[in-house]
């Protein structure tokens, strides 16, 4: 869990102009759709359950790729099975849910 928060603490830090980002509009569906298949083939100890809205952000895609990675990697260690939810409010706030299906 302290991994997870310092990887997460330093990808907030783009702010600061340590990080250039390159904000454009990104299909965060398909996002989430090119992590999973990738963290699949690197993985496949375990068993990834994702689901995603549809939705459009603006945002760096490589900086949210690589938070989706951090997400995963740290969920790893916890359950064999990683299950996702991820959708948006009628404000457009982006949410993840984690939730572990033990049994």
């Amino acid at each position: 869990m302290n991994d997870l928060v310092e990887q997460l603490l330093f990808l907030a830090r783009g702010d600061s102009n340590r990080i250039n980002m390159l904000v454009v509009n990104v299909e965060l569906s398909e996002l989430v759709d090119e992590v999973i298949t990738e963290s699949r083939i690197i993985d496949d100890n375990h068993e990834f359950i994702v689901t995603c809205e549809n939705v459009t952000v603006m945002a760096d895609k490589g900086l949210i790729k690589q938070a989706l990675r951090i997400l995963i990697d740290n969920l790893a260690f916890i359950s064999y099975k990683i299950c996702m939810v991820i959708f948006y409010d009628f404000c457009y706030n982006v949410f993840v849910e984690v939730y572990f299906p033990w049994g």
